[in-house]
């Protein structure tokens, strides 16, 4: 709406500034009156401004909203979830062989990917939910890794 309020003050502007000029224009114009119709301009010219610097902060808010939608798009495009063991992983991560469960009920509820603690015997656990993770891919995985120095 900031932008309409920005377009109806400019045109009464506009509208006064005609009238000022045709005022002006007069062979005995009244001076008092023309003062007034200039602080009544300026009055318009303020609301103006108000209203498109109004229009300015809402249009950023929308790109930012827009920005962080579409990077959600992204994220939940790369999200798979792990039948198995219940929790779910990056596509993309486990492209390259990493394995980083994360949550499930954190992506459910808030859209967040936050990873899984890693506990004893290829088990994971959620530190806000409290919630634990299993799969034959974590059994797996463990046990490959296991003798690994890193």
């Amino acid at each position: 709406m900031a932008i309409a309020e920005g377009i109806v003050a400019t045109k009464a502007t506009l509208e006064v500034a005609k009238l000022v000029m045709d005022k002006l224009n007069t062979p005995n114009f009244d001076v008092h009156d023309i003062r007034l119709k200039v602080q009544e301009m300026l009055i318009h010219v303020v609301n103006a401004q108000a209203a498109l610097g109004e229009a300015q902060i809402e249009i950023s808010e929308l790109r930012h909203k827009l920005e962080n939608r579409d990077d959600l798009k992204v994220l939940a495009a790369d999200i798979e979830h792990v039948q198995g063991g219940g929790y779910i992983i990056r596509k993309s991560e486990r492209e390259r062989s990493i394995l980083n469960p994360c949550c499930p009920i954190c992506w459910g509820q808030d859209k967040k990917v936050i990873p899984l603690a890693p506990m004893a015997n290829g088990y994971y656990k959620c530190a806000l939910h409290r919630t634990s993770y299993r799969s034959a891919e974590t059994i797996e995985f463990y046990d490959n890794n296991r003798h690994t120095s890193f």
